[in-house]
């Protein structure tokens, strides 16, 4: 299980992230207001399959997720798109989804970067983790090679393979080898 990075953020840096996207869509719609006020679709409700979930881009508005059915977007309404609301009715803005869609890409890559970055400085060689957590996608785990160490700090590790994870189970030890992680089976 050689170290692979896939597009997954962190619960860190996926916070990280909707703070900078939030950010940018407030910055971007306060210098194009005079288009109207912008909403971000972010993407399908989950429990509603006949909506999607959105926010209005104005400051102090775009940390609330609001619900918009589909039937009161334009047909080809998506994830990502930016709209407008125009005589009460949404259009899509195609140059603003554009823009946000490629700064959107942009922030995306910087912040994957930083991630990889920091989570190869907490891997380290021949130390052994204990896992103290385990999701359908990470683990969390801690290094616990120097038992004097009482401050380990807890890792969210998400770049693993989907066997690895089938094979592991929470209060399982693993060791850090050659750029991947090993089950330390039990009697060794």
């Amino acid at each position: 299980m050689k170290e692979e990075f896939g597009e997954k953020l962190t619960t860190h840096y996926r916070d990280i992230f909707k703070m900078e996207r939030n950010k940018f869509l407030n910055e971007y719609a306060k210098e194009n207001d005079d288009d109207g006020d912008m909403y971000y679709i972010y993407g399908k409700n989950s429990k509603a399959p006949d909506k999607f979930n959105a926010t209005n881009c104005k400051d102090g508005e775009s940390n609330r997720v609001i619900e918009i059915k589909t039937e009161n977007l334009p047909n080809d309404a998506e994830e990502y798109s930016v709209l407008r609301l125009e005589d009460g009715n949404y259009t899509i803005d195609e140059e603003a989804t554009e823009e946000v869609a490629e700064e959107m890409s942009e922030l995306l890559q910087k912040i994957i970067d930083d991630q990889k970055k920091e989570i190869r400085k907490k891997r380290i060689e021949n130390h052994i983790y204990l896992i103290n957590e385990k999701a359908e996608d990470r683990i969390w785990i801690y290094d616990i090679t120097d038992s004097n160490n009482n401050e380990s700090e807890e890792i969210e590790e998400i770049y693993i393979s989907k066997e690895f994870l089938e094979k592991v189970k929470e209060g399982d030890k693993i060791v850090y080898k050659n750029g991947e992680y090993i089950l330390i089976n039990e009697g060794e």
